[in-house]
């Protein structure tokens, strides 16, 4: 996997690249600051998407992925 950092409003906005998946946007921080780092790079609530990337995209798990329990 390959992330690219930025901080945007004093969140964290990663790009992240995964084999077999698009890459795609992460903004991590509190929910008000999330929107409005959002709304800057022309995103909105409607565009959020919580779900796993891997499971978005149907990719199975590695050997390698760590599992924490």
């Amino acid at each position: 996997m390959k992330r690219t950092y930025y901080s945007l409003y004093g969140v964290s906005v990663e790009i992240c690249r995964l084999p077999d998946v698009p890459a795609y946007l992460e903004i991590e921080g509190d929910e008000a600051a999330i929107s409005k780092a959002a709304q800057a790079l022309g995103y909105s609530q409607a565009d959020y998407d919580n779900t796993p990337p891997r499971q978005k995209f149907n990719i199975p798990k590695s050997k390698r992925d760590l599992v924490f329990r």
